[in-house]
């Protein structure tokens, strides 16, 4: 009886510390659990101090700045397509002579100033005159249909005078600058030709004109 009582005390002591161990095993084993499934996030979202917030807000102004770049950018280059399509060198060139009037607008004819009361202002043919001024006028004729065709042939290079000066920052920019003079040169003296030729053009016609008359 002694032997069946201390088993059964020894068996009551086992299970009670079989229990207390269990209990402390599952206790344990959820609290593990509950750190690594709860505990860390937690841990996590406090350590995170707004990152996420912070990033995703810089994320989104910077999205948003560059929209606005782009679309600026975009605005720009359609304003600068229309101030392309706007230009106007002979409207610009008409506005300039306009605005300064005053330095580009002919001045006064030369009024005929007779001599000593001579009144006579048109060429006069006389007879004695003739054998003089008809060849004359027909040479007259003859350099007026020269300088013409010399003035017409010359013209072209006023075009490409002012197309060697827009050039000269792009296709030209990667020649060398004596090159560039040379060609700048070249274009400017056949625009002096085609000037001075147009100016001896105008004079002759004016002669032509006179000896017409008379």
């Amino acid at each position: 009886e002694k032997r069946q009582a201390k088993f059964l005390e020894h068996r009551l002591k086992c299970t009670k510390a079989r229990n207390e161990y269990l209990l402390s095993l599952a206790s344990v084993n959820a609290a593990v659990s509950s750190y690594y499934l709860h505990d860390v996030l937690d841990l996590m979202d406090c350590c995170d101090m707004g990152f996420h917030l912070a990033l995703g807000q810089a994320l989104r102004s910077f999205v948003a700045a560059e929209s606005r770049s782009q679309a600026s950018h975009m605005q720009g280059l359609g304003s600068l397509e229309e101030a392309l399509e706007a230009l106007d060198p002979l409207g610009d060139k008409a506005k300039v002579l306009e605005v300064h009037a005053a330095a580009f607008c002919p001045p006064l004819r030369f009024d005929y100033q007779p001599h000593e009361g001579d009144q006579v202002t048109e060429i006069q043919v006389e007879l004695e005159l003739r054998d003089e001024i008809v060849p004359r006028a027909q040479n007259i004729r003859s350099r007026l249909d020269r300088q013409a065709i010399e003035t017409e042939e010359a013209s072209p290079s006023t075009e490409s005078l002012k197309s060697t000066g827009s050039d000269s920052g792009g296709r030209q920019a990667g020649r060398k600058r004596g090159q560039q003079q040379e060609t700048e040169t070249f274009y400017i003296t056949k625009l002096q030709e085609y000037l001075s030729g147009r100016s001896i053009l105008a004079k002759l016609q004016a002669k032509h004109e006179k000896l017409q008359e008379a």
